[in-house]
């Protein structure tokens, strides 16, 4: 990756590409703790979140009367973060007609609310993120052109974790090291049958997975992480002789089972998960009914075990 001392205080939208997990929020966070606005606000949206009929609303502002419902008028986000930074999550995942007046905000610096005709001028940093691949949208006509090569002008690409051994084991010790502090086992060590488990699996939810991994695994373990004490997800996959060729279903099948063990982590309560894993409620809800995921199940069971039923 880049220096990224050369882009704390770049004043063009930064976009940040990279799989899920990757740690994109975190590297926007980063860029924004150590630029020159730090002392200045920090607004983080997930556009995944923002429904195609109100996102020119959510992030413009709207005049009173502009349309149904707008009984008010209302400043968007890159009016209430001021001359602070925003952090616009899911670019990739924005329609082609927000794309459109995405594009005016990047190329003059200027937005309309809802309902107004005087222009208004961007005093915000930008940042960006998405997960997707904006070049093969850009191929199957699914994000514009013009806009891509506006954003992919300053990228910072962060890489997977299967593609470097290296950043792999001095992530697994980091976190390793930080989680059996945490849990107040400072002699816990990793058998060596379990780090070749971790060094050799593929991690599809990268950092996020790994951080989640090794936290479990602290959390169970008593002297010695063994394979035993691996998360059942992760057990899973490297144990299967004949996984699925399909990547997505692959991922799909971790997801999952990542989902229900974060669930039962913290009781079952939805606010709580995604403040532990690092996703937004809109985005949880959403995995929970693709999954068919039932929550209360989930929380009747947790209390029958309490009271050892």
């Amino acid at each position: 990756m880049e220096n990224l001392t050369s882009f704390y205080n770049l004043e063009r939208p930064i976009l940040i590409t990279g799989e899920s997990g990757t740690g994109k929020t975190r590297l926007a966070k980063d860029i924004f703790i150590n630029s020159k606005i730090h002392q200045e606000k920090f607004c983080h949206v997930h556009l995944t979140s923002l429904q195609d009929d109100l996102f020119a609303s959510e992030l413009f502002g709207h005049k009173k009367g502009s349309f149904t419902g707008a009984i008010n008028s209302s400043p968007g986000y890159l009016e209430n973060v001021g001359t602070g930074t925003l952090f616009l999550d899911e670019i990739g995942d924005i329609s082609l007609k927000a794309q459109k007046s995405f594009l005016f905000l990047i190329e003059e610096g200027l937005f309309y609310s809802v309902g107004t005709t005087v222009p208004k001028k961007l005093k915000a940093r930008l940042l960006l993120a998405t997960r997707r691949d904006l070049k093969k949208m850009v191929e199957e006509g699914k994000f514009r052109e013009d806009l891509y090569y506006r954003l992919m002008l300053f990228n910072l690409e962060l890489s997977p974790l299967r593609f470097s051994k290296k950043v792999l084991k001095e992530k697994i010790n980091y976190f390793f090291n930080k989680y059996k502090i945490y849990y107040e086992k400072p002699s816990l060590i990793l058998e060596q049958n379990t780090i070749e488990i971790l060094i050799n699996y593929s991690w599809p939810g990268n950092i996020r997975e790994l951080k989640n991994c090794l936290e479990y695994c602290c959390f169970v373990a008593k002297d010695k992480v063994l394979i035993s004490d691996l998360p059942k997800w992760l057990t899973i996959s490297e144990m299967e002789t004949e996984p699925s060729l399909s990547y997505h279903k692959s991922l799909e099948s971790f997801e999952k089972e990542y989902i229900l063990w974060a669930l039962y982590k913290f009781q079952g309560g939805v606010n709580k998960t995604c403040s532990g894993i690092g996703i937004s409620k809109s985005t949880l809800i959403a995995k929970i009914k693709k999954y068919g995921i039932n929550i209360w199940e989930i929380k009747a069971k947790i209390k029958a075990k309490k009271h050892g039923i």
